[in-house]
């Protein structure tokens, strides 16, 4: 059965399903256009997936610590720098008489000895407190025989 001319050009010329084809159009292109991207760089990315996993298996971790300077604290620009260091115990006078008789004069092998030695003295004597510590009535007397014997070390060039 035919249509009639009247009824044929109103249904032509009717808009309202327009948007909705754009938009199935607009869709189409855009998925196109991912499918096409994607298949283009689909090699790249695989490859770079395998470089990345073998780097990674072949690696190992290591711990960083940022450590500055252990000697920084001291003064080692002369001879006599030991006394410009802060002391907790010991006096002017009782620094320097201390530091002639019991660090100046020893061997590079005894001063490291003494250094170790007198680094556990003061670790265990600030581990007690000031009240128990045994040789000086505070544990402040070894922390500066300690540092005394680390300056001489460091600027001996030994640390």
């Amino acid at each position: 059965m035919p249509i009639k001319q009247g009824l044929r050009t109103p249904f032509l010329k009717d808009q309202s399903g327009a948007v909705t084809v754009d938009w199935v159009v607009l869709t189409a292109a855009v998925s196109g256009f991912g499918l096409t991207s994607a298949s283009l760089v689909s090699g790249g990315v695989g490859a770079l997936a395998t470089d990345i996993q073998s780097a990674l298996s072949g690696a190992t971790v290591v711990a960083l610590e940022f450590v500055e300077n252990p000697n920084s604290d001291l003064d080692l620009s002369s001879a006599m720098g030991y006394a410009n260091q802060t002391f907790y115990f010991f006096t002017p006078a009782g620094v320097t008489n201390w530091y002639n008789g019991n660090v100046k004069n020893l061997s590079d092998a005894d001063l490291m000895v003494a250094l170790e030695q007198r680094r556990a003295n003061m670790e265990s004597e600030l581990a007690m407190g000031p009240n128990d510590a045994p040789s000086y009535g505070e544990p402040w007397g070894h922390t500066d025989m300690y540092n005394l014997t680390r300056w001489e070390a460091a600027y001996r060039g030994l640390i």
